[in-house]
């Protein structure tokens, strides 16, 4: 099994634009990352194989409240590649994590594809001006 826990106890983190290459060595492992999130603001990533012949061939993709609950997840049947988008509600800690629903056990590759800078709802500081270009 992983040294990375796969639950809330996790000290494992990743941050914007970071991109982690491990594995999940026995059927059942998981590996939690802790992510900070802001409240308004969306966020992605992206799990895969590594490309290896150790490669997980068919990665699970998880995102779990500070408590360890289930918000969004991807369970993959059938390619190397899974992608999950998050709106941030309230702000604070949230788990990134992979795991293993059977016997997909291989090295992976979690990419945080990045996330907004600014907020979609009416609490947005962000302004416009007429004429003004935005690009994003």
């Amino acid at each position: 099994m992983s040294t990375i826990p796969g639950d809330t106890s996790t000290n494992a983190t990743i941050s914007t634009g970071q991109v982690i290459k491990n594995s999940l060595t026995a059927a059942g492992d998981a590996d939690w990352y802790k992510a900070a999130f802001s409240e308004g603001l969306d966020y992605g990533f992206r799990l895969s194989g590594d490309g290896s012949g150790s490669s997980m061939p068919d990665p699970d993709l998880f995102l779990y409240d500070a408590n360890g609950n289930y918000l969004k997840g991807e369970t993959n049947y059938s390619s190397s590649t899974v992608t999950i988008s998050f709106s941030a509600l309230t702000g604070g800690t949230y788990f990134v994590g992979v795991k293993d629903n059977g016997s997909d056990i291989g090295n992976y590759v979690l990419t945080w594809l990045g996330n907004d800078t600014i907020r979609r709802d009416v609490n947005t500081t962000a302004t416009l001006s007429q004429g003004q270009t935005v690009k994003g």
